[in-house]
């Protein structure tokens, strides 16, 4: 519906082709009326109003499913050296060497989100077989030791681990990871009796080592994951093509910045906020002509975050005028509409029209005041009872009764008449802010490319109307927040 309420603006012809007619979306959305309609103040017609710095929202996230299938293909499940096929210090034959082999296999892996990014938490099962020679002299080898822990008819030793994942992302968006490995964590300990020494922390030592050997390709996956600088390079080139939204109607965003608004892990994703700056539009005619510029590079630093968006409605003359006549009539039966000497006006005709940008009535009275009334005057919004009113009417009489013509030639007169329609005469705006929240609904919640677009809007004021020559031209303002989601 919103997009049939600005599409229905722009066949009415009330807006010269090509001409601002609203500023929509995001954080500060400001906007205007063709030059005969510019309506920043209520009542007032004024020039153009300048572009207003906008912002919007958009948050890429990588699901934490997807970072532990990357994790899971990085990480071996398991790490196998056939006994006494791994040498230390020269092996078994040399003095002081060692000849082993282990075993090491990890659970799925855990991941979980932290203050300071993703933790990965790891289950290790394990066992190792080893021999070494003793030695009575430097030369006289002595027969080989066997040893072993979790193997040999022991149950595998258990540890755990925990590697905590750090993203970063520079001016050139250029996405970095970083991994720490934590100290591993024995559960159980790996007593060599053969020996008569306690092997477990050389072994968790020797895991770490292993472990922090592996993260380098961990860290390119998860910058993979990410795929930055191509995403946003189709977001910008996306949202810098004004964006149909009805029939004669474009929202032209304008982009003319990024900054880095926050990276942070939730419970289901990894989240990148960028908040984009703007100074978007909606233009009603012709599509605007695209002004593609490059990628920017990516800013960081505190943007404003503030919505106010301007749309623009209307209220035929054939609307006003049913809603005059029904206004007409309820203060009549009220008692309200009485003319000099407190006698009782009778409406019997009652018609708006639009002249040169001010707001044309004419009355027919019939009773024992009558004639035709012509009161010229610019319209305005009264923000304490939601209604267009119209406080500078100035009388053109035209009147078959010259009783009359005198009647108004009295200044005193002239001055209680004027006032008591002034009072009398009202139109309801309630529709029409309604009306203009929908359509604003309606052209920020949208699909735009791989982006989704989710406006939240909280409050709307009409703030101007102007008199055109077909209808009542209205400006409202309405606030709220606009929210991008990168897919």
């Amino acid at each position: 519906m919103g997009n049939t309420f600005l599409s229905d603006i722009a066949n009415r012809n009330l807006h010269r082709a090509g001409a601002l007619a609203v500023v929509p979306v995001a954080c500060a959305l400001m906007a205007s009326l063709p030059a005969s309609a510019q309506t920043p103040a209520v009542g007032a017609a004024q020039g153009s109003p300048m572009d207003v710095a906008s912002s919007i929202d958009l948050v890429l996230e990588v699901p934490l499913d997807a970072l532990r299938e990357a994790a899971e293909a990085q990480l071996a499940p398991s790490v196998d050296v056939a006994p006494f096929n791994f040498s230390i210090n020269g092996g078994a034959d040399a003095s002081g060497g060692i000849s082993l082999g282990y075993h090491v296999e990890r659970e799925r892996l855990s991941i979980s989100p932290t203050t300071e990014g993703v933790r990965t938490d790891l289950s290790l099962r394990y066992w190792v077989d080893g021999r070494r020679r003793t030695f009575v002299t430097r030369v006289l080898k002595g027969p080989l030791i066997r040893f072993s822990c979790g193997t040999n008819g022991e149950p595998m030793r258990s540890a755990r681990v925990s590697l905590l994942t750090k993203v970063d992302v520079n001016a050139a968006w250029q996405v970095t990871a970083s991994t720490a490995v934590g100290a591993v964590q024995a559960d159980d300990r790996c007593r060599v009796t053969a020996l008569n020494v306690d092997l477990t922390d050389r072994l968790t030592s020797f895991l770490g080592a292993r472990l922090q050997a592996a993260v380098g390709s961990l860290n390119e996956r998860t910058v993979r994951e990410f795929d930055l600088a191509a995403r946003a390079r189709s977001v910008w080139s996306t949202l810098a093509d004004p964006l149909s939204v009805g029939q004669a109607s474009w929202l032209d965003l304008r982009p003319e910045g990024v900054v880095l608004g926050s990276l942070s892990a939730g419970a289901e994703s990894m989240r990148m906020t960028l908040r984009l700056r703007a100074k978007p539009r909606i233009v009603l005619g012709p599509k605007p002509a695209s002004k593609p510029t490059p990628l920017p590079s990516l800013e960081r630093g505190p943007v404003e975050d503030s919505f106010a968006l301007t749309v623009p409605a209307l209220v035929t003359y054939d609307e006003a005028n049913r809603q005059l006549r029904q206004t007409l009539q309820a203060a009549e039966a009220r008692g309200q509409l009485k003319g000099p000497g407190g006698a009782a006006l009778h409406v019997s005709g009652a018609s708006l029209r639009g002249e040169r940008g001010k707001l044309v009535l004419a009355l027919t009275l019939d009773g024992k005041v009558k004639g035709s009334l012509h009161l010229r005057g610019t319209p305005s919004y009264d923000r304490a009872t939601s209604t267009l009113r119209f406080p500078d009417l100035e009388f053109d009489v035209q009147t078959s009764d010259p009783s009359l013509a005198a009647l108004l030639g009295d200044p005193a007169t002239r001055t209680e008449l004027q006032g008591v329609l002034r009072d009398a005469l009202r139109i309801d705006a309630v529709d029409v802010t309604r009306r203009a929240t929908e359509a604003a609904r309606g052209a920020l919640n949208r699909d735009v490319g791989t982006v989704k677009l989710t406006g939240t809007l909280t409050s709307t004021e009409l703030i101007g109307v102007q008199a055109e020559d077909s209808a009542l031209a209205v400006s409202c303002r309405i606030r709220g927040s606009l929210k991008g989601q990168l897919r």
